[in-house]
């Protein structure tokens, strides 16, 4: 009865552990919406600050997601937090990069018909896929701070608009 019992709450334990090992997986790389600056490594350099937003990219970074090269890799960080990751590619391979984000994210949620323009959600991520004639890209976006965005952006256009 009782190695019944410790094999019962040995169960437990792990069903209990399982769903925190799920909230571990990464948004991008090694990375997770809301990491500091400092997980990008000491190679990372600021690029343009805008709106509230910093940009980074890294020195040494490995410019391919698998067999899909890319032009360049930008962090977006909003309030010292990583808010989204910018992928440029060639606008060539956007129907390649297009069926890689379905193999990951599944079925898009919209998609354009004359374009390959496509965007897709997770509980955690936006993704979008543009195409804009020479300017292709992949963005992914964290949901929640995009929230959090978008609400200091109204109390910021509040501020301004009563300094006029």
């Amino acid at each position: 009865m009782k190695l019944r019992s410790a094999i019962i709450a040995g169960l437990i334990t792990i069903l209990a552990i399982a769903p925190t090992h799920a909230r571990e997986e990464t948004d991008f790389r090694d990375l997770r919406w809301g990491d500091p600056l400092d997980k990008l490594g000491t190679d990372a350099r600021e690029v343009v600050r805008v709106e509230g937003l910093v940009t980074y990219r890294k020195i040494n970074e490995d410019l391919s997601l698998g067999s899909l090269p890319v032009t360049y890799i930008s962090y977006i960080f909003f309030d010292g937090r990583l808010m989204g990751v910018l992928i440029g590619i060639n606008d060539r391979d956007t129907k390649w990069a297009k069926d890689v984000l379905q193999a990951k994210y599944g079925p898009p949620l919209t998609e354009s018909r004359i374009t390959d323009d496509a965007t897709w959600l997770t509980d955690r991520t936006m993704v979008i896929l543009s195409d804009r004639f020479n300017d292709a890209y992949i963005g992914l976006v964290s949901r929640k701070l995009d929230e959090e965005y978008k609400e200091w952006r109204e109390r910021q256009a509040e501020k301004d608009a009563a300094a006029w």
